[in-house]
């Protein structure tokens, strides 16, 4: 009987996510244009260069009202830490269940004898793994920002990951 099944390594992938969350790199604020006006500007320029080929005389002007928006500062030390004991307020306690699921599993096979059937072991493994992509999703959904990005990227690496994780 394996300890832990392919998908327990999760935990340790988890552990990865936080590194970049407490270091104390704090860029400036930064501040961006505006996409919606720079669509607006390319049609307006788009207009004129239209309006200009079809009378020669007309000359364009190109539009110099491009809005730009100014995101909020960065996080703080201890606001950074906060979210960081978040995430692993709720990460954690999945990793560990993982290892109780185990433990659980191989006591049952000691005192019964009978082992579970790969199908039996499979639906087990597939409901742990419901519950914790449940909790982790409702988790990073409140977080936002980088765990939103990082866990885009899990989902994308279905070889790696269960598939209730990656979905």
């Amino acid at each position: 009987m394996r300890l832990l099944p392919v998908h327990a390594s999760f935990g340790l992938t988890l552990m990865a996510l936080n590194t970049s969350i407490t270091s104390s790199f704090s860029p400036p604020p930064q501040t961006y244009l505006n996409p919606t006006s720079l669509l607006a500007s390319t049609a307006e320029s788009s207009d004129d260069i239209i309006s200009s080929s079809s009378s020669p005389t007309s000359t364009s002007t190109p539009s110099s009202s491009t809005s730009s928006i100014e995101f909020p500062p960065p996080l703080t030390q201890t606001q950074r830490l906060a979210r960081a004991a978040k995430f692993w307020s709720s990460a954690l306690p999945i990793v560990l269940s993982y290892y109780s699921k185990n433990a659980q599993l191989r006591v049952q096979e000691a005192f019964t004898g009978v082992p579970l059937t790969p199908h039996e072991e499979q639906l087990i493994w597939n409901e742990q793994h419901r519950q914790g992509a449940s909790k982790l999703a409702d988790t990073i959904t409140s977080l936002k920002g980088f765990y939103v990005k990082t866990a885009q990227i899990i989902a994308s690496r279905r070889d790696l990951f269960p598939p209730e994780y990656t979905e």
